[in-house]
Parts: structure tokens; sequence; C-alpha cells
């Protein structure tokens, strides 16, 4: 079987219609969705002195779920996918409104556009913003996204090259392990 070179955020294991936010029983840093180890939790919006956190509904037809933000932000917890994330992209779609961003829990940045987004977004991290899609690169942790209007869909963090090495080379010897045992060879330790 392929080794899974990425984590990914697609929304799909959650039904069209679910709601997240202060009417709907969530508290601000609550949990309410982990996908291949990348928790997301409902997190407040600020816009100047306004502070929010009304809803988030997943949205969409049957086979491509999105991710409908309004007046809330969300976190994407990336510290328990198991390697360490050097770029991850997350599509968007921005309809009005202003939007909230923050790589690995530094100050929210208020933005008009998240086209807004500055290159140099955090510490050892830039953002590439272009057609819909966020890129950034450097070991990231975690990522805040919120909105107005604002709808997001696929998020896919990949390691860095070394823990792929890693990954790749467990695969391998896991793999002659397996083959070994199978054919009534004695397994090296």
């Amino acid at each position: 079987s392929p080794i899974c070179l990425a984590a990914t955020v697609e929304f799909e294991s959650v039904h069209v219609g679910t709601k997240y936010g202060g009417d709907f029983g969530n508290v601000p840093g609550q949990v309410v969705l982990t996908e291949d180890g990348i928790d997301m939790s409902v997190e407040q919006f600020f816009f100047q002195q306004f502070t929010g956190f009304f809803q988030a509904e997943v949205v969409g037809p049957s086979n491509d779920h999105q991710f409908a933000i309004d007046n809330i932000s969300v976190l994407f917890d990336l510290t328990n996918v198991g390697f360490n994330v050097t770029s991850l992209t997350l599509e968007y779609l921005e309809l009005g409104g202003n939007d909230n961003f923050a790589v690995n829990g530094g100050s929210i940045l208020q933005l008009a556009e998240l086209t807004d987004i500055p290159a140099n977004v955090a510490p050892g991290v830039t953002a590439l913003v272009d057609g819909g899609l966020i890129t950034l690169t450097g070991k990231i942790d975690s990522v805040l996204i919120g909105g107005q209007e604002l709808t997001v869909d696929t998020i896919v963090a990949v390691p860095e090259p070394t823990s792929l090495v890693l990954l790749a080379v467990g695969g391998v010897s896991a793999l002659r392990r397996s083959r070994q045992h199978r054919a009534g060879q004695p397994r090296r330790p």
C-alpha cells in the first residue's frame, strides 16, 4: 500500500448542514472535528472592536463538502499529524466582509482580503496567496482562519523532506521485514 505523504482535511466525514458556533452549544477553543490527525477548533472572530462567535456550516454537494464561515474563526492544530509540517495549502472562496488569519499562535491579522496576508506571515513561515489558494512554507504547527463570508475547502499538510525520507525508509524496512517473514526467513532485529 502507498505511504501517506500528507495529512488532509476535506470535511467529507461531516454531514452537509452540520453547524458549529455559540448557538449550537460550542465554546471558543472547542475541538469539533479531527481528520488525519488535524484537530479543528472553533474560535472567536475579531473585526476592529467587534468580537464574533456566530457559525460555521458544512455545505456543498454530497461529493464535495466545504466549510462556510460566518463571523467565526477556525484553528487547525497540526501538532498531532505524526510529522513536522513544512508546507500547507488551504483552498478558500472569499464572498465578502473581513478576515482573520494567524500562524503558529501569532497575532491574529485582521484583513480586508486574504490576498493581504503578508509574505512573511510568521517567524520562519512564508505565505503565497494566489487564485483561491493559500500556500504556507516553513515550520507550521497551527493555522487560524476566520471571516464574515468565507468558505474554506481542502487543507493539505505536507512533511519536511527529512520526514519524507524517514517515512519512506520506515515503510521500505517494514515491507522488507514483512516479505522476509512471509517467505519463512528469520527476521532481523
